[in-house]
């Protein structure tokens, strides 16, 4: 988008309030949303119950803004910037900014934006999609080439989402940026993501389902990624249709600070591709949705550690290791009996082995119930094999109490976990294995195989089955604030 401001002058309302004039500003660049709205309240009222808003958070405001024909502003704040003494009374000045706002938006009579239907743009993900919007043809010698473009750009990939709704991802291209006699010619395409559902759905809930395939991509191609532009649809059969009409859609201004990078990824950065993924939505089926749906606030937390940018390597070890955590509720039960289950297949039926490591790793306070120590410990391994590289650490236990010390340590600074800590020097490879560790429980939980998550954490099996390191450290290079 260019760097351009958007005004609209016109009536706006709070439901079940009267219309007061305002002006509406859109930037495109800062990717602001204000509404500057004049109250005016006569000498001797009640200020607090009679200018406009009353409320802190507004949540909906509709405009009418005359040829540009309805407006509907969504996450409203409202500002007071100044209140000036009038004839008779007082004039304040508000400022209300707002997440989003929907262009020729037809708002129902239960004052709820729905849809059925939304495009999203999410920038340069061509290379993690492996579409394309162009075909190119050469001739036998080589001499002529002839380019295609699609007329009628079918949905490339398409998968149901957790909430009841789909997902689709298709290029689109646009037309040639450059004069065809030049020496260059430049061709600019896309890749489209639509959301569709068969009924009506509250904007709130696919806000979060647009959140959930931006936080799997994010994960995918180790990049941030942002939403460039948005539109959306209220038409009845979106869900059926097998191309994309944009003229069914109308813009969605952003007013979020969600940006993504410019540069394309890399293909040896990928965690996986989106190929590989269908591949394994395809053996997965139903169980795929599930998985894909527990997997909502992992991706969030995920995309949090990526994205802080004050937490330092202290932080950053903090919040992996509350993030698996939560990989381990999702993978595992605390139930007691399961719970013994699980320690007796790692040491066996030896009584006294048992007793001892349990003591060791559990304490003696509440022996039955997996504590930090044994959560980290049971995330350390997969299959009986133990999946920290002997650079790192040759003993399960020893690694999870010092994870459990290090993480005790900085959260509360107490000098008795000092020396049971990891040292200064290590924490910040340390941080690499943990976020390794947390991908590769994420491809587990997708559906994809013990080799396949191996790999994408630089790791591979030798003949005899046991696990070595390709690399010292995992692959990936996105900014882990270490």
């Amino acid at each position: 988008m260019g760097n351009r401001e958007l005004q609209f002058s016109g009536m706006w309302k709070i439901p079940g309030e009267k219309s007061r004039a305002g002006i509406l500003m859109c930037n495109d660049t800062t990717r602001t949303i204000r509404l500057k709205v004049q109250e005016y309240c006569p000498r001797g009222s009640d200020h607090d119950l009679n200018y406009w808003p009353r409320v802190k958070d507004i949540g909906l405001i509709v405009g009418d803004v005359g040829v540009d024909g309805k407006m509907v502003l969504c996450g409203c704040k409202p500002q007071l910037l100044r209140g000036n003494r009038a004839r008779g009374g007082h004039v304040y000045e508000f400022e209300i900014t707002a997440d989003y706002a929907f262009r020729d938006y037809k708002l129902g009579k239960k004052h709820a934006v729905t849809m059925k239907g939304v495009s999203v743009d999410f920038g340069e993900i061509l290379a993690w999609t492996r579409t394309s919007a162009y075909q190119i043809d050469m001739s036998k010698h080589g001499e002529d080439c002839w380019l295609h473009r699609w007329r009628s750009i079918e949905f490339g990939y398409e998968f149901l989402l957790p909430n009841g709704g789909k997902v689709s991802f298709s290029p689109y291209a646009s037309h040639p940026g450059a004069v065809m006699i030049s020496r260059e010619v430049v061709l600019s395409q896309g890749v489209r993501t639509g959301l569709y559902y068969k009924a009506s759905r509250e904007w709130s809930l696919i806000k979060d389902d647009i959140e959930l395939v931006r936080h799997l991509i994010e994960f995918a191609t180790t990049t941030r990624v942002g939403i460039v532009e948005a539109s959306f649809s209220q038409a009845r059969d979106n869900w059926f249709r097998k191309t994309f009409e944009p003229k069914d859609y109308e813009q969605i201004i952003l007013g979020d600070k969600i940006v993504g990078e410019t540069h394309i990824p890399r293909d040896y950065d990928m965690v996986f591709t989106l190929p590989e993924l269908m591949a394994v939505i395809k053996n997965a089926k139903r169980r795929w949705r599930k998985n894909f749906g527990d997997l909502r606030l992992a991706f969030k937390l995920y995309d949090e550690i990526i994205r802080k940018e004050s937490d330092g390597v202290e932080g950053t070890f903090v919040r992996f290791v509350q993030l698996l955590e939560h990989l381990h509720s999702l993978i595992f039960s605390d139930k007691a009996s399961l719970y013994e289950k699980r320690m007796r297949e790692v040491w066996g039926d030896d009584d006294k082995m048992f007793e001892c490591e349990k003591r060791r790793l559990c304490g003696t306070r509440n022996p039955d119930r997996p504590n930090l120590k044994m959560r980290i410990y049971e995330m350390t391994r997969s299959n009986r094999k133990w999946l920290v590289p002997n650079p790192i650490g040759d003993d399960g236990i020893a690694f999870a109490e010092k994870v459990a010390n290090t993480r005790h340590y900085f959260i509360h600074h107490n000098v008795i976990d000092e020396p049971k800590s990891f040292p200064a020097k290590k924490v910040e490879e340390i941080v690499r294995f943990l976020r390794s560790l947390v991908r590769y429980h994420i491809l587990r939980k997708l559906g994809f195989s013990e080799s396949f998550a191996l790999r994408r954490m630089g790791w591979s099996k030798d003949s005899s089955g046991e696990l070595f390191s390709l690399i010292h450290l995992p692959i990936g290079e996105e900014k882990i604030n270490v």
